[in-house]
This record gives structure tokens, C-alpha cells and sequence, in this order.
């Protein structure tokens, strides 16, 4: 587990080395000035080496000597009125020369950074000299920037306006682009130019929001890699919206808010896209799409459907099948009616896997909870035919069948003894809240499904034509129905269709006698602008239908289901890899049911996932006379530090120390400090954990006691048999042992606020007791010594 610095302003360690009997310095000696301009009084400054040590810092004016090992350092600039030095400039020599190593300037703003070489110590290959220029915009003062070298460093950061200079070697980086008023750029842009050849090699804008990154391909760059462009539409609630792109050895490519486009130069891989919503309840709408620029395929896309955070499995290239996961095969026998079953083998809405049987196909999956989908075209089960899930050893890690009904799902766990269940398709109500719909999930339906938006224009309009049956005029699709939606809006459900393998699409809703009402549906292709085009009556569906029958089902086929009416069905639907389709349902007869939605033809339906994230642990122990902190994380967005702060009272909180966070993870990340100086006998503790955007959340108070007081625990030592004292109603008591590891226990109430506590299998050694009650943590070591 990695262990971040305790603070960035601890103190470099100059190496020394031994020679003969002298000690001698491995560094250089270098003056420091600072000064000039019309306003001394409001500079300040810092250089930093290459882990963020500050290793000198002062204000102007300035004149002093450093001795500094060679190596690649930061200038980082401060001015108190926001406005830039104003003629004030930095200038590092070596030490009774007049030799310049480095000089510079902040240009305006209140913060600025700037490369500092020492001797070739930001790269043996050299570097290159660009231009970067920030435009002012309507609001220059909110707006900041950084740009961020491979290996996470910042090279170069400013406000606005800019124009610097910089010399960066050749490689990939990263610009983040940062709003404080969180409402994007406004009219401000970046260009990045290269000085010798005039060639612009970056340039944009943050269009809303408070943060985003593009990529920044400096000369030889990125290696190998293909463009695509990545797209986040608006949404109805864009400003909820963030997320942030991974390789499959969890390195950070891209991060943003919607709405969005990047061009991205990515090598094949796997990747994952990991999605979050500040208001819990989902993209309301919002869309990702990664293209292919060289063919314009859309090789991913999807929503994050609903809770704060979800992922979703880009594969570039093909390269989910080299990622992380680990190689499986999927068997599916024949049984007495093969042309009968299809299947699909999915994880949360990611489609892995789909056939009919009998089929061997071979999956990639990491540990997780899947689901194995089936369906019978009969409605009567899959008469003998079974599937199976092998590991990459051969050997079974689960079995099962359709042993009867037109479809069934089994929850399947890989790797992982947690519970798995099947998920649920949920309910949209209005055009920007659309689901992407998994291949074969049912949805629920209710009478309750009026969107606050009355999006479907009136009947005879361009998105909404009256279609009569029986008049002798085909619809443009060639069907003599009636259509399309002759109620507008009844409790509809916008869902969104996303085409993995092009062909022929068909689909049914209700089929096989589950049909409850009368099911109308309009459907049109789908874009960014979409949902605005049918409010605006400028766009037209590609099929649609107004029921002939309440019963037999509706929807895109060649072949009309058993029990089926040919008027409530339309011809299925030549389709592209990457194309989407939206998908308008009108629950006309205001029935509460679930619907099954079961795709067919020879297109392939992609879907997009959810999952939970959280703040794994946080807790606040005695040892001797200082109290050690330490907390973990199971994964990182955008974090900057964590701020301690430290309590006697829980009213009046001061700050005690800074640790750096990791910035972007999706592992478990340990962190610890301590507090040497408690001050009181019973201090609380708490986290201020910082974004980069600078958003900012606490954590959990903790408290901790000192020997001072009378113990809770009693007697200490102990046989395993001892008494927690001053427990209060409802209070929450977890024995563990020093690796983490609860200790199974019985509690049993004795007296009044006191419990007698029995571990029931613990060796010899030390415990330590966790004390959850009115909402603080309390932690105290136990030694268990039977002998």
C-alpha cells in the first residue's frame, strides 16, 4: 500500500557522501533573486524539487544562496493582489557569477508555476520551447490551469491571461483547465505553440463546469495511438456530472464534466470509464460516446443510469481481452430445441457475452458479480440444454438452465463470495433522463411516469405523423398501421438503444402473452440533439406504432411471435455498429407491470454500468502520549490532500497537518499521521478531504481517550473476558486483531452503561476495541494474556 509524504513542505535530505575523511556536499551553489516591478510587497514564492519538497521559499525582494542538487525543479510564484508581479521577475545563477540558469516571471493572477533546469535535470533528450497563451475571457479571475508531465508532475500552471514561455522535452501531458465559479471558461482559451516551427500543438477551452483535462501531444508524444473523439452530452442536470478515464494499468487518461468533447490519442486497450453524479441519482439523460475518428464508428457509449457512480469497459483495439480480466469459457448444449434459446452473460449492463445454442465462447472477466440471461423463444424452457462458465483452468465455476417460461436470470459470482443479485432496468420518465436498455432486461411501468416535460408534439406533426389503417398509404417504412403516438405522452419511458454489431435489429415489448395494455412506441435515431429536436418538431421517427391489440406484444420483427398481431408490429431495422437509437414508451393504458424488452435479428445491443464507491475507513487511536490517524481509501478522483483537524469541543476545529492524496486510484490507498501534541485528554479528529477542483467534504468524527481517564476496558490485561464501562444506548462494539480481522465476541449487558464482552476465539495478544456510539468513534488496545 503506498504511503504518502506527511506534507509537502517537509524538508529535502541532501545526500552526502564520504571521501577520504570529508564530508562533501553532492550539490551546486546557486543565487536566488527576486525582485523589481512596481509592487515587491505582494510577492511570495517557492521552488520545489521533483516530489513537491519545497526547498527554498521567500518573498522580494530576494538575494540568497541555495546549494541544490541537479536535478528538475518548480518555481511556484504568488501574488497577494491577483494581478501578476507587474515587472517583478525571478533570476537563478550560479553563485558569484552572472551565469543565468533560469529566469522568469508571473505574468498576471495570483498563482503561477514555472520549469526550473539545473544542469539537465528535467531530461537528457532536452527540451523544446512553447508558447502558452491563455486568453482573458469574461471572468480571468476564475480561471486556472496546470499542465501535468507523464509521470504526474506539474510543469507548468498559470491563470488568465497568460503568455510564458516554457522548454518542455517531447512527450504526452496532460492540461488540466480549472473554473472557481464552476460555470466554465467563458470565452477563455489556451494555445500551446512551438516556438521553432509556429505549429500550434494545443489548443481549447472549459466549456462548463469547474474542471476538465485534454490531452497535449508535445512532439514525439503519446507513442503509438489511434484518435478518437470522446463525447459527454448535457443531460438535464450537466452540472452534476464528472468523470475521469483510466487504462487497464489504472493510469490516468482524461477527465471532465459535461457537456464535452476531447480528442484523445489512446494505444489499444482496455479501459475504464468511471462516471459520478454529485446529486446520487444518475446522468438524468446524459451520454458518452467514444468514436473512431478515422471511421467514424462509435466503439462505446453509454450513461451512467443512476446512484453517484458507476463504470463502464471501453475496449480499444480489442484490448479487453489483454486487460486486467482473466480469460473464461462459456458452454451452451444443444438440448431438444437449440433454434429455440438465445442468451447474453452480463456484469451490471456491460454485455460480455451473447448466442443462441449451442455455442463455446470464450469471456474475459474480472472478479465481480455477473448474470447469466436466458430466453426461449417457445416459452417453455430450454428442454435440456444447460450452460456452464469455465475458469481459465478448466475448472466449473457455475451451471444452470431454463428449466421453464420464456426467460430467466441467474445471478453468477466470479472470484468474490459476496452476494450477487440480478439487477433491474429502472423507469425514465422524459427524453434527457433516457436509460441505455441492456440486451433482454425487462423494465417496470406504471401510471406514475409523467415527465416534467411534454416533449411529444401533437399528432400530424413532423414528430409525431398520423398514420390511418386501412387508408391504402404505407407509412415510409412500408406498414399500413396506425401511427404514431395518437395519445402524445401516457406514463412514457425514454430508453436508448446502442449498436454494438451492425445488422438486422428487431425487438419486442410484451410478447409471448405478457402484454398488459395497450403498448404504443415511436422510435428515432439518436444524437447529442435528439430530445431538443422532437420538443422542436424537426425530426422524424424512423418506425413507430399505435396498438392494434392491448395483448400479443409490439415492437421490430421479421417473423410475428406466436399469439402476436401483425398491425402491432413494424419491419425490423437495418442498423450500423455505433449507431443509437432512442426508443419513446407509452404506457396508454396507465397499467403498473413489468415489460420484457427481448432484441433479436443479427445486431448486437451494448449496455453501461454502475457501481458503488466510498471512504473505506477512518480511525483515531491512543499510542502513549500521541494519537496515531490513519485511514484508507478504496478509490481517488481528483483528490488533492487531506486536511487534519483536530477538536476539544466539536464547535471550534483547527487545522494540524496536510497529507498529499494519491490524485487518481482505483485501488485501496493507506494513509496515516500523527498528532503529537493532542493538548486535551479527549481530542476529536476529522478529515477535510480537497478536490483539485476545490470542492471539499469531511469524513467521520473520531474521538480518542488517555490513560488519564479511567479506562473503558477493565480489566487490562485480560483473559479474553473483560467490561466496556460508559457504553451508551445503541452503541456499536467490534473486536479486531492487529491485522484488521474481527474477533467474534459476545456481549451481554451488566449494570448500568456497561457491557461484559467474551471473545470467543481469540489467542494470546493485542485487540483493539472499536466503540461506535452517538456518532463518534472511541478506540482502545486490550491485551489478552491467558498464561
Amino acid at each position: 500500500m503506498m504511503r504518502p509524504l506527511r506534507s509537502i513542505t517537509a524538508i529535502v535530505a541532501i545526500a552526502l557522501s564520504i571521501i577520504g575523511n570529508d564530508v562533501v556536499a553532492q550539490c551546486t551553489d546557486y543565487t536566488i533573486t527576486v525582485g523589481g516591478g512596481s509592487a515587491q510587497g505582494q510577492i511570495h514564492w517557492e521552488l520545489q524539487d521533483g516530489f513537491g519538497n519545497i526547498v527554498a521559499s521567500g518573498d522580494a525582494p530576494e538575494d540568497t544562496g541555495e546549494c541544490l542538487p541537479d536535478g528538475c525543479y518548480t518555481m511556484v510564484m504568488y501574488d497577494d493582489g491577483g494581478n501578476g508581479w507587474q515587472g517583478g521577475t525571478y533570476t537563478i545563477t550560479y553563485e558569484n557569477t552572472t551565469t543565468v540558469l533560469a529566469t522568469g516571471t508571473l505574468s498576471a493572477g495570483g498563482y503561477g508555476t514555472e520549469l526550473v533546469d539545473l544542469n539537465g535535470g528535467c531530461g537528457t533528450g532536452g527540451c523544446a520551447d512553447k508558447t502558452i497563451a491563455v486568453t482573458a475571457g469574461a471572468d480571468p479571475l476564475n480561471v486556472y490551469w496546470e499542465i501535468v508531465d507523464q509521470f504526474g508532475f506539474i510543469v507548468a500552471s498559470g491563470s488568465a491571461p497568460e503568455n510564458s514561455t516554457y522548454c518542455l522535452p517531447d512527450g504526452c501531458y496532460t492540461m488540466y483547465l480549472y473554473d472557481f465559479l464552476g460555470d466554465g471558461w467563458n470565452g477563455a482559451e489556451y494555445t500551446i505553440t512551438d516556438v521553432a516551427t509556429g505549429n500550434v500543438e494545443g489548443t481549447g477551452t472549459l466549456l462548463n463546469g469547474g474542471f476538465a483535462s485534454a490531452q497535449l501531444i508535445l512532439g514525439a508524444g503519446c507513442g503509438a495511438c489511434e484518435l478518437f473523439t470522446f463525447d459527454v452530452t448535457a443531460g438535464s442536470a450537466p452540472s452534476d456530472i464528472s468523470w475521469d478515464l483510466y487504462d487497464a494499468n489504472f493510469n490516468f487518461v482524461a477527465t471532465g464534466t459535461a457537456p464535452m468533447s476531447q480528442d484523445l490519442c489512446v494505444p489499444a486497450g482496455c479501459y475504464t470509464l468511471y462516471m459520478y453524479d454529485a446529486m446520487n441519482d444518475g446522468w438524468n439523460g446524459a451520454q458518452f460516446a467514444f468514436t473512431q475518428q478515422s471511421s467514424g464508428l462509435v466503439v462505446s457509449s453509454g450513461t451512467l443510469i443512476s446512484g453517484g457512480f458507476g463504470t463502464a469497459q471501453v475496449s480499444i483495439g480489442g484490448g479487453c481481452g489483454i486487460g486486467t480480466c482473466t480469460d473464461h469459457t462459456l458452454v451452451i448444449t444443444s438440448g431438444s430445441a437449440p433454434a429455440d434459446i438465445s442468451w447474453n452473460f452480463t456484469s451490471m449492463g456491460v454485455n460480455y457475452a451473447s448466442g443462441w445454442a449451442p455455442s463455446t465462447m470464450s469471456v474475459c472477466v474480472d472478479t465481480g458479480c455477473y448474470v447469466m440471461q436466458m430466453y426461449d423463444a417457445a416459452g417453455n424452457g430450454w428442454n435440456g440444454a444447460t450452460w456452464t462458465l469455465l475458469d481459465q483452468f478448466g475448472a466449473v465455476v457455475q451451471s444452470g438452465t431454463l428449466s421453464s417460461g420464456a426467460s430467466g436470470a441467474t445471478a453468477v459470482p466470479v472470484g468474490t463470495t459476496g452476494p450477487c443479485t440480478v439487477p433491474i432496468v429502472v423507469t425514465a420518465s422524459d427524453c434527457p433522463q433516457a436509460v441505455n436498455v441492456c440486451t433482454n432486461l425487462n423494465f417496470t411501468i406504471d401510471p406514475n411516469g409523467w415527465g416534467a416535460i411534454w416533449e411529444i408534439p401533437a399528432l400530424g406533426s413532423t414528430s409525431n405523423p398520423e398514420f390511418y389503417w386501412g387508408d391504402g398509404t404505407n407509412s415510409p417504412w412500408g406498414t399500413d398501421h396506425y401511427g404514431c403516438l395518437m395519445g402524445q405522452e401516457i406514463n412514457t419511458t425514454w430508453m436508448i438503444v446502442n449498436i454494438a454489431v451492425g445488422g438486422s435489429l428487431e425487438f419486442t415489448l410484451g410478447a409471448n402473452g405478457s402484454q398488459a395494455g395497450f403498448y404504443d412506441w415511436t422510435m428515432f435515431p439518436y444524437g447529442t440533439a435528439t430530445c431538443s429536436s422532437i420538443l422542436a418538431n424537426t425530426i422524424s421517427p424512423i418506425r413507430c406504432n399505435w396498438n392494434y391489440a392491448s395483448s400479443g406484444g409490439t415492437g421490430l420483427v421479421s417473423t410475428v411471435p406466436p399469439g402476436g398481431f401483425p398491425e402491432n408490429f413494424e419491419p425490423p431495422l437495418n442498423v450500423l455498429a455505433g449507431e443509437r437509437y432512442l426508443i419513446c414508451f407509452s404506457n396508454w393504458s396507465s397499467v403498473t407491470t413489468v415489460v420484457p424488452l427481448l432484441f433479436g435479428g443479427t445486431a448486437v445491443v451494448s449496455c453501461s454500468s454502475v457501481l458503488p464507491l466510498e471512504l473505506l475507513s477512518f480511525e483515531a487511536l491512543a499510542n502513549g502520549a500521541i494519537v496515531d490517524l490513519n485511514w484508507t481509501t478504496a478509490s481517488e478522483t481528483n483528490s488533492s490532500r487531506f486536511e487534519i483537524e483536530r477538536s476539544s469541543d466539536l464547535n471550534a476545529w483547527e487545522w494540524i497537518g496536510t497529507i498529499q492524496a494519491t490524485g487518481h486510484s482505483d485501488v485501496m490507498v493507506d494513509y496515516d499521521f500523527k498528532d503529537d501534541r493532542p493538548v486535551v485528554d479527549k481530542p476529536y479528529y476529522r478529515l477535510r478531504m480537497l478536490d483539485l477542483d476545490g470542492t471539499s467534504t469531511f469524513s467521520p468524527v473520531r474521538s480518542v481517550r488517555f490513560s488519564a481517564d479511567a479506562p473503558l476496558c477493565y480489566p487490562n490485561p485480560s483473559d479474553g473476558d473483560f467490561v466496556i464501562r460508559q457504553l451508551t444506548e445503541g452503541a456499536n462494539v467490534r473486536v479486531s486483531d492487529a491485522l484488521g480481522h474481527e474477533i467474534a465476541a459476545s456481549m451481554a449487558f451488566s449494570g448500568t452503561n456497561a457491557a461484559r464482552i467474551k471473545l470467543l476465539t481469540a489467542d494470546d495478544g493485542v485487540y483493539t476495541v472499536r466503540i461506535e456510539q452517538e456518532g463518534l468513534v472511541i478506540t482502545e488496545r486490550i491485551l489478552v494474556a491467558r498464561r
